[in-house]
């Protein structure tokens, strides 16, 4: 009775709290979709210039400063600000040029998923998927990338945990409330965004860099100011992707209907869809990452 009444609660505040959850990769992978690349690099820029405004407010060059005012700036509950950003814009035009595609669940890859599979996909929206260069993109990994990036980097740079314990908690919530206890997907292009995120945070207090990389931000006689533009091209990679990157999902039957609505799309588009779909990047993923790449890397492509 007990459980019945916390799983109960539970859903209830997630329905009060979701804007959006997984992204189909597959149904909404739309050739004719523009490059977002641009509008999405306004919005980041956009929260650059207002932490700046704040930082010098505080007449201080303490490197964590600037990082404290974009956290805040930007930082949700279960969704950053960059994803109700994007749906804001995409809804009623704010920026205008984002470009982007999202089905209903009942016409998505995720139609014949089980409440028990995947509880909150019944209960939100899917998230929108963009195109930024070759890749298709899910709102989600915007959020991934600069609110659980800079959770990897306060375990490491605050709480003086390793990279290993980065990754493990990051592991763990794609097992629980991000990933299989909630929308029934682990999805590996979150972990790779999460990643991504932390070398974004690095660069943005000049921790950690090699010599060649630019600081997002530096202070001289406690003025901050912005030395290098943001552009999401220089952190994006296939491996955001769950089209390349292919997630795992909560149990074979759902693994087996979510392949069976590929399939049927392959067919009825005659055009390659299986995960993954580009597996020359397979490769190319890995060895981007290297040591990394056993965490942030589907099993499919080892």
């Amino acid at each position: 009775m007990f459980q019945r009444v916390v799983y109960g609660m539970l859903i209830s505040f997630l329905s009060m709290q979701i804007h959006s959850t997984e992204i189909d990769s597959f149904t909404d992978r739309d050739p004719l979709l523009k490059d977002a690349l641009i509008p999405l690099n306004r919005l980041m820029n956009g929260y650059f210039a207002d932490a700046i405004q704040k930082a010098n407010q505080e007449n201080s060059c303490e490197p964590r400063i600037i990082s404290k005012m974009l956290i805040e700036h930007i930082h949700g509950l279960f969704w950053n600000k960059i994803e109700t950003d994007i749906e804001t814009d995409i809804n009623f035009n704010t920026y205008p040029g984002i470009d982007s595609r999202r089905s209903d669940i009942d016409d998505s890859v995720y139609a014949d998923t089980s409440l028990i599979d995947g509880f909150a996909l019944r209960i939100a929206k899917l998230g929108f998927l963009m195109r930024i260069g070759d890749n298709y993109i899910g709102s989600d990994k915007f959020g991934h990338f600069l609110q659980q990036g800079f959770y990897y980097f306060e375990y490491i740079y605050s709480k003086d945990k390793t990279l290993a314990d980065a990754f493990a908690y990051g592991e763990m919530t794609e097992r629980t409330y991000y990933g299989l206890e909630t929308t029934g997907v682990y999805s590996y292009g979150d972990l790779a965004a999460n990643y991504d995120g932390l070398s974004f945070w690095e660069r943005v207090t000049n921790t950690n860099l090699p010599l060649n990389i630019v600081p997002h931000f530096t202070c001289k006689n406690n003025v901050w100011k912005q030395t290098a533009a943001f552009d999401w091209a220089e952190y994006i990679t296939p491996a955001w992707d769950e089209g390349i990157n292919c997630s795992r999902f909560k149990s074979a039957e759902m693994a087996t209907d979510i392949q069976a609505r590929i399939k049927a799309l392959e067919e009825k588009r005659f055009i390659k869809l299986t995960c993954p779909i580009k597996p020359d990047q397979c490769q190319v993923m890995i060895e981007h990452y290297g040591n990394a790449a056993e965490h942030l890397i589907t099993p499919l492509c080892f």
